[in-house]
């Protein structure tokens, strides 16, 4: 079993279901205004990314040090 591999894949899980959350929400407020809402899932998809970076280069560190 690769548990990074399976994290990542969790984590773009994660990304699609934050994808959804926020087509769910386009046009119910005024395009100038961000909602708590709208920063929560921003912020939520930037620790994601982050996340999947550093599994990314955990990955290339394992094949390269065998």
């Amino acid at each position: 079993m690769d548990t990074s591999r399976d994290q990542d894949m969790a984590l773009r899980f994660m990304l699609e279901d934050l994808a959804e959350l926020e087509n769910q929400q386009k046009g119910k407020q005024r395009a100038d205004e961000s909602t708590d809402r709208e920063m929560a899932i921003k912020a939520m998809k930037n620790e994601i990314h982050a996340a999947r970076r550093f599994l990314q280069d955990r990955m290339l560190a394992a094949r390269v040090g065998t």
